[in-house]
């Protein structure tokens, strides 16, 4: 394939548009020896054709040292190299570049020899994306090479690729000189326990990295070991490991006094304690952290207990969602206990849980003093004692509420007694409705004695309940009084 020198080496041209045509690495060859001195030239688009890697070197070769070309498109090629030929130029001469996005682009260890050459003295490029990619320990070590004297970089992503403990090593080496990169995700690697010990020991001395994503084979020893005393990383994904109840706990007992990390990710490992620790380190460290939303996670009491006591003493939780768990008595227990004191959670949404009498009775008694719970949500547990202990909190607590429907709810006298305690002082509910439940005489007894110095209730609905000639004695006596 031949091409005109002389119209070609116009000192006026800026842009070529060769894409879409046939050209091969013979014809590359011969671009790159008739435009290597160019000295207007910024775009040429040679996409879609048939470049390979030879074709590829030959334009990388012919433009080492050119310091206009911006703009290399060798997209749609069937040259490996292409990519990273392309993203070479455009990281040498562009300078207005700052992050670079190059996932799934198929770069193995060969194309990263490439575009690690250019990124040697590269001084634009803060955000870097190689995820997806087949890169293994070989083009790890060019990456870690490159970057041992950057200044720029902060962001670097190479997750899902084929490095292993060897890629790790050189990457521990990058990060004990490297003090630029904060964020550096290795999720979907291979780099095993081996790997994580290397990663450990240089980032317990680290002052700079505070993101570090490592889900797929870690050795959590090492990592806890590590975190006891880092002060600088705040979010840690380990997703997706071999994690049990004892490593999981390795990790909560190495982060007991620490207060920077605010989000560790511990999803998809063999144990829900794992989650929940991920869970309680944010409550614990997190102060932005207003609502938690943890329906549907299958926690039961040891989750809770876990939780429970972050929550003691948090001060910044308006809103906790524990719906359609594994809750019994023992886990409310250990919730109650550690609410009893708070003074910002508003809402409360404990429904579909496994709690009986008991657990009811722990959380009103709990509650009993509190003033900023306005709604607790039990609804679909097995206690007989849930709806009323829930209407009770929000009848003594929130000052808006002036109708409290509670009809066809299965209330008998005991669970009456929560609701009546809640009754005595209240100054808000105009309307009751009490109709199609379980209410004798004794039930009528706890009502009549809550309403009788009432002065706000003007509408009260006991039908269908199981109301006798006692009954109808207290209630003629309360109102009596009630004037």
């Amino acid at each position: 394939m031949q091409y005109s020198n002389r119209r070609l080496t116009k000192e006026t041209l800026t842009t070529i548009d060769l894409s879409h045509n046939e050209i091969g690495d013979i014809g590359a060859q011969h671009l790159a020896d008739t435009l290597r001195n160019h000295q207007t030239l910024t775009i040429l688009d040679l996409s879609h054709n048939q470049i390979e890697n030879n074709g590829a070197q030959y334009l990388y070769d012919a433009y080492k040292e050119n310091k206009t070309l911006i703009q290399l498109n060798l997209e749609g090629n069937p040259g490996s190299y292409c990519t990273t030929v392309s993203a070479a130029i455009q990281l040498r001469n562009d300078k207005t570049i700052t992050k670079m996005d190059l996932h799934g682009k198929s770069i193995d260890d060969n194309a990263m020899k490439i575009l690690t050459d250019t990124l040697i003295n590269n001084e634009t490029i803060i955000e870097l994306n190689l995820s997806q990619n087949k890169i293994g320990d070989i083009g790890t070590k060019y990456l870690a090479d490159a970057l041992q004297n950057n200044k720029t970089l902060t962001i670097l992503n190479l997750s899902n690729n084929q490095i292993g403990y060897i890629g790790a090593k050189y990457l521990s080496g990058l990060l004990q000189t490297n003090q630029m990169i904060f964020i550096m995700d290795l999720s979907g690697n291979y780099i095993g326990d081996t790997g994580t010990q290397y990663l450990a020991s240089v980032l317990q001395n680290n002052a700079v990295l505070y993101d570090l994503n490592l889900f797929n084979y870690v050795g959590v020893q090492y990592l806890a070991d590590m975190l006891r005393n880092n002060t600088t990383m705040i979010a840690l994904e380990l997703s997706r490991n071999a994690f049990g109840d004892i490593g999981a706990q390795l990790l909560i007992n190495s982060l007991e006094t620490n207060k920077t990390i605010t989000k560790v990710t511990l999803t998809g490992n063999k144990s829900k304690y794992c989650e929940a620790i991920g869970i309680a380190i944010g409550i614990r460290n997190d102060k932005t952290l207003t609502s938690v939303d943890l329906r549907m996670k299958q926690y039961g009491d040891n989750e809770i207990k876990l939780l429970a006591n972050e929550l003691y003493n948090n001060k910044t939780i308006t809103e906790l969602t524990l719906r359609k768990n594994n809750i019994s008595d023992i886990g409310i227990k250990y919730l109650a206990d550690a609410l009893k004191d708070n003074q910002v959670l508003t809402t409360l949404n404990l429904s579909q849980n496994q709690i009986g009498n008991n657990g009811a009775q722990y959380l009103y008694d709990a509650f009993k003093q509190n003033k900023t719970l306005i709604r607790l949500n039990l609804g679909g547990n097995p206690s007989s004692y849930c709806t009323t202990v829930s209407a009770a909190i929000q009848i003594r607590n929130d000052k808006t509420i002036t109708k409290m429907d509670l009809h066809g709810k299965s209330i008998d006298d005991n669970a009456m007694k929560f609701l009546t305690d809640a009754l005595i002082n209240n100054e808000t509910i105009i309307e009751l409705n009490l109709s199609q439940n379980k209410i004798s005489d004794i039930g009528i007894q706890y009502l009549a004695d809550a309403l009788k110095d009432n002065k706000i209730l003007t509408t009260l609905n006991l039908s269908d309940n199981q109301i006798g000639n006692n009954g109808a004695q207290y209630l003629h006596n309360a109102f009596k009084e009630n004037k």
